[in-house]
C-alpha cells in the first residue's frame, strides 16, 4: 500500500481472525465496516484516482462484496437459533408467539433475498473494475 496503514494489519490487530468471538466482537466489527464505509463514501467525494486505482479499489470492493454471501447464510442461520437464548417475542404483540415466528420468517425471508443484491453487487463490481483495468493514463503534454 502506499499510505502507512496496512489494511489488513490494522483489522487484524483489532479483530484477530481465529478470535475470540462473541455478540460483541462480532456487533463491533460490523460496526467497523460500516465506519469505514463512511470513510470511504467521504475521501472518494474529494480525491482523484487514476483508472488504475479505481480498478484496485473495486477490486477491493468485490472481495468484500463476495464474503456477504456467506455472511448473510450464518446471519440467517443465527436467525433459526434466536430461540436458544429463551423464547422470542414480538414488542408489539409479547403475548402472541406467532406475530413473533412471523417476524422471525420475514427476517430469514429477507436475508435469502438479499444475498441475491450482494452476489449482483459483487458482479457489478468485478465487471465495472475489469472495464477500468483495460484503460491507461498518457502523461500531460507540454
Amino acid at each position: 500500500m502506499s499510505t502507512a496503514h496496512n489494511g489488513d494489519a490494522v483489522v487484524h490487530a483489532a479483530f484477530p481472525y481465529d478470535g475470540p468471538h462473541n455478540a460483541d466482537t462480532i456487533t463491533e466489527a460490523a460496526s467497523a465496516v460500516a465506519e469505514l464505509h463512511r470513510y470511504l463514501n467521504n475521501a472518494t467525494r474529494s480525491s482523484t484516482l487514476t483508472a488504475s486505482e479505481l480498478a484496485s479499489t473495486l477490486q477491493s470492493l468485490s472481495r468484500a462484496a463476495s464474503g456477504y454471501r456467506q455472511l448473510l447464510d450464518q446471519l440467517r442461520q443465527q436467525v433459526g437459533r434466536l430461540e436458544q437464548h429463551g423464547a422470542i417475542y414480538s414488542d408489539q404483540h409479547p403475548d402472541d408467539p406467532q406475530e413473533a415466528a412471523k417476524l422471525r420468517d420475514l427476517a430469514r425471508e429477507t436475508l435469502d433475498r438479499t444475498r441475491a443484491d450482494a452476489d449482483a453487487l459483487r458482479h457489478g463490481l468485478d465487471t465495472a473494475s475489469g472495464y477500468l483495468s483495460r484503460l491507461g493514463h498518457r502523461p500531460p503534454t507540454a
